[in-house]
């Protein structure tokens, strides 16, 4: 086994020993890369100062045990992508554990989730073939002890955004890792966000259940102070609606 996957898994023993006391008030903000989520929860938690912003875990990817597995990921995605999409699972729960642990009885909103990871990546590169099917079971079996540890959310927040508007915005930010993904592969992780939150195939029933809020990812909140207001009074008040039901 290679040597990163032994750490990344070593990672998930360690986090099993580490169990929730109570079930926190999570809420997880998803959508294709380049949809605008990012700078959406950033906002609505600068406003809300007792929601806490779970970050995607870039960073760490970008230096895993001194490697950029996202870059190589996306330079070889069938050699890389279960590596990948493993550290992405394990590092999404070591950041939720870390912020609850720093700042307890708040309301936690993560950038992406292991449920997207779950039901949009790992399904889309399974279905390119770059994700084999032991390894595809072995992925929802850690998924399923991460879910058995901390439960569902409280809530998602899809932010809906056709493929062609993020590749644009992808190209412009300029992410280095980014530059090489085709169109294609950003229309296909797109079809995939709409089986979750739109067509809830059979697959997902359990999540059925879960509030959803869609987002018109469409809109440029960065250059209109409307959107962005409109768009963060929609997400304050599918939150405090869901807490106070």
């Amino acid at each position: 086994m290679h040597r990163i996957v032994k750490k990344i898994l070593f990672s998930c023993l360690v986090i099993g020993h580490h169990t929730v006391s109570s079930q926190p008030a999570i809420f997880c903000i998803e959508g294709n890369t380049g949809s605008g989520k990012t700078t959406l929860l950033e906002a609505l938690c600068k406003k809300n100062p007792h929601f806490i912003l779970v970050k995607e875990p870039v960073d760490e990817i970008q230096n895993h045990a001194g490697e950029n597995l996202l870059q190589r990921c996306y330079e070889d995605l069938s050699r890389w992508s279960f590596t990948c999409n493993l550290a992405f699972l394990v590092y999404h729960i070591k950041e939720l554990q870390k912020m609850i642990s720093r700042y307890p009885n708040k309301i936690y909103i993560t950038d992406r989730s292991i449920f997207g990871l779950m039901h949009a990546f790992i399904p889309l590169d399974h279905d390119i073939g770059c994700i084999k099917n032991s390894e595809l079971l072995l992925y929802k079996q850690l998924f399923d002890l991460m879910v058995a540890q901390f439960g569902k959310p409280a809530g998602f927040i899809y932010v809906r955004t056709n493929p062609d508007v993020t590749y644009q915005r992808i190209n412009n930010r300029a992410r280095i890792e980014e530059l090489s993904v085709p169109l294609k592969y950003w229309e296909q992780l797109h079809a995939k966000y709409e089986v979750m939150f739109i067509h809830k195939k059979s697959e997902i029933e359990y999540l059925k259940d879960v509030p959803l809020l869609i987002i018109d990812g469409n809109r440029d909140v960065k250059q209109s102070a409307h959107h962005m207001d409109s768009a963060i009074k929609e997400m304050e008040t599918f939150i405090f609606s869901i807490l106070n039901s």
